[in-house]
């Protein structure tokens, strides 16, 4: 039987203004919840990126899969433009939203936007060989 190392991580986060809406955690999944800090609306068939206004700090060894919220890619044709944040970034915490239906979408603040989870990134050596093993 194949054995698993779990591990827990404190993500600290830096407030940068006072609409920021603090990312909340489920235990159960250990997903990672993002919210819109203030009310704001996608024209159609345009992509939006949104700072949420903080900078978050984490493990070196880990990266932050950004992606759908479930319920907001179940709205046809809005979706979160799927990133890797590494743990060394030290920018605003960001969000690229798309909106390819013909109306407009419209989001308020603390509606939850996206998930997150964290994985782990070993550090890796790029080699140059003549003959592959």
């Amino acid at each position: 039987m194949q054995e698993y190392q779990y591990f827990t991580d404190n993500i600290k986060i830096k407030i940068l203004n006072n609409d920021a809406v603090i990312p909340t955690v489920q235990a159960n999944d250990r997903k990672i919840s993002f919210y819109m800090n203030k009310d704001c609306m996608i024209m159609p068939n345009k992509r939006e990126i949104f700072k949420l206004g903080f900078v978050m700090s984490f493990n070196k060894e880990l990266l932050l899969l950004i992606n759908n919220e479930p319920r907001l890619s179940s709205m046809n044709g809005i979706y979160i433009i799927p990133e890797l944040i590494a743990s060394t970034s030290k920018d605003e915490f960001a969000v690229t939203i798309e909106n390819s239906q013909n109306g407009r979408a419209t989001f308020k603040k603390g509606q939850k936007i996206a998930e997150g989870v964290l994985i782990m990134a070993p550090f890796t050596v790029i080699q140059v060989v003549k003959e592959l093993d």
